[in-house]
């Protein structure tokens, strides 16, 4: 528009501008926007976003299209095994329901129904099916005649879903919303006593067995139940006690994830009622519990408890995790390891005290009592069974713990390793305690070098030339050479300590012993660096020690010392001699 003038006044342009738009909208001709730079720039940005998201829901539905594809053969294939998995299936299957892109239905879809679908309210469907569920399946005391029976545990699992959501919506405040909570919970109630039939096998599914349950979803929501609703709905329910505390703290050790996530969900549940004062038994017996879990395998385990109780680390709580440690579940003793050394960090002063209970129990757990004899000499009793899983976590638990000790723990520790946890009678346990001892080697080694060094040659020294003492052998050996690295390199002592570590591992290198002998050979004639060759010298009187005296002839070492030292024309050879 112009500018007003005597020519062209506001009105007359705008009467103008709208009969010219009049007349392109006859003739179908579209005015074109005029964009800025900044607003075409704008513009391609939202295009790209828009297109990175229709390209992501189209991946995500060919996923999908895939995974309900595979679902649908097992279930036209093989639709009895997917009785065995229905729970987990559901499981995975309800999260999707609130997705447009996955829900053909919900209690509240996010897509378009069939409209025979809303012609009664939603409220009131769900009341008549519940309704419905409850007269088919709950005994009645006034209704003698009808036909009553529990779903199968299957067809129980797919009407679950409905009874749950109905459970946690309702509050129960009103008469009806209360009778409608006792009906669903009956039917819960009537369904959580199916059982296999005596004579099944274990070749046919019976359909009534409680594996076949939802029984983690139906436990936490019974859980909720408990903590949440009136007492009059609660009938007679009252606050939990310890004793129903101790269960699901006991559900915690399980190996199985699913259980230990039942039971901390469950333990959230009941969250009010929970005794957190650590001066208590029963608080500080909670606080090692839930500590623990807080460096479960299983991520989703971790922390759900520990900050929303506001929980404090004491130092007690040190020495009582060293009883998890040695737990007879992996899972358990991994978590105890992680949560040891993680309280210890804390609490430094307390490392000393830990380190010496984790070796004495490691005695503890070694000794294996024989089995009880008659008179006769006959085996009334077998020895008890090895406990190597519990040492085994003592080394994991000493793994751990080997960077907060102090220099002057370091010392022992080695003491306790060589030789007896390095000789352990279980290789499992052997291979853990020789990791502990290179990490503390990794560690401490640099500043102890004068003390541990003396622990590895007067073993080596002393030993008896055993074959039940040579797995303590090869592990001081590499913890030689790990220690060899933190000392002086123009140090004799280096050399001398290398060469001496030879001859135990000689018998596992022996087929191989020529090929080292002609480069030690070669070495130590022919190198220009005065180092190489002495280390070479070293090297080969530890070679011909584990080879035995005869390998100086059989690798013809002496006739090439002999042609050495005779060499008038070259030093270095005769310096090699």
């Amino acid at each position: 528009m112009k500018r007003e003038n005597k020519a062209y006044s506001y009105k007359e342009q705008i009467i103008e501008l709208e009969l010219q738009a009049e007349l392109n909208k006859k003739k179908g001709i579209k005015e074109e926007l005029q964009l800025s730079s900044k607003q075409k720039e704008m513009i391609q940005a939202q295009q790209d976003r828009e297109a990175s998201i229709r390209k992501r829901l189209q991946l995500l539905d060919s996923d999908l299209q895939s995974a309900v594809g595979l679902l649908e053969a097992a279930l036209i294939e093989k639709p009895s095994e997917i009785t065995m998995e229905l729970p987990a299936v559901l499981q995975v299957l309800l999260p999707l329901l609130p997705s447009p892109l996955a829900a053909p239905r919900l209690l509240r879809p996010e897509c378009d129904l069939d409209p025979a679908w809303e012609q009664e309210d939603l409220e009131t469907a769900a009341n008549r099916t519940i309704l419905l569920l409850h007269h088919h399946t709950v005994p009645q005391r006034d209704n003698k005649t009808a036909v009553v029976a529990p779903l199968s545990a299957p067809a129980f699992s797919v009407c679950f879903p409905l009874l749950n959501a109905v459970v946690k919506k309702s509050s129960g405040s009103s008469e009806d919303e209360e009778s409608q909570l006792i009906r669903a919970l009956q039917v819960i109630s009537e369904h959580c006593q199916l059982r296999s039939a005596a004579d099944s096998d274990d070749m046919t599914i019976d359909e009534n067995g409680p594996e076949l349950l939802p029984r983690t979803s139906m436990l936490m929501l019974l859980i909720r139940v408990i903590s949440t609703a009136t007492p009059r709905l609660q009938d007679g329910c009252t606050v939990a006690e310890q004793q129903e505390i101790d269960v699901l703290l006991e559900g915690l050790l399980s190996p199985c994830f699913s259980v230990r996530d039942a039971a901390l969900r469950g333990l959230c549940e009941m969250e009010f009622a929970l005794p957190t004062e650590s001066s208590e038994e029963s608080g500080l017996s909670l606080l090692r519990r839930l500590w623990v879990t807080r460096f479960d395998v299983e991520e989703e385990c971790r922390a759900l408890l520990w900050e929303s109780l506001g929980l404090e680390l004491v130092p007690d709580l040190c020495s009582l995790l060293i009883v998890d440690v040695t737990h007879h579940e992996e899972a358990v003793r991994s978590a105890a390891a992680e949560a040891l050394s993680s309280a210890v960090s804390t609490y430094r002063d307390q490392a000393p005290a830990v380190l010496g209970l984790l070796t004495q129990l490691y005695h503890e757990k070694l000794y294996r009592p024989p089995p009880v004899l008659d008179a006769l000499g006959r085996v009334i009793s077998e020895a008890p069974p090895d406990q190597w899983e519990a040492r085994g976590g003592i080394a994991l638990a000493l793994n751990k713990l080997s960077q907060f000790l102090e220099e002057a723990q370091v010392t022992p520790l080695f003491l306790f390793f060589v030789p007896d946890a390095l000789n352990d009678r279980h290789p499992e346990v052997r291979r853990c305690m020789l990791d502990a001892a290179l990490s503390a080697l990794n560690t401490h080694g640099k500043d102890n070098v004068s003390c541990l060094l003396p622990v590895f040659e007067e073993f080596l020294k002393n030993a008896p030339q055993d074959a039940s003492y040579d797995s303590v052998r090869q592990s001081v050996v590499i913890l030689m050479g790990s220690l060899a690295k933190h000392l002086d390199k123009n140090d004799p002592k280096v050399q001398e300590s290398v060469a001496g570590c030879l001859p135990p591992l000689v018998p596992a290198i022996r087929e191989d012993a020529a090929g080292i002998v002609r480069n030690l050979l070669q070495l130590l004639l022919e190198s220009d660096k005065y180092a190489e060759r002495k280390g070479a010298a070293y090297g080969l009187a530890g070679l011909v020690k584990g080879l035995g005296i005869l390998a100086l002839k059989q690798q013809d070492i002496m006739s090439t010392l002999t042609d050495g030292i005779q060499d008038k024309k070259n030093f270095r050879r005769r310096e090699g001699m």
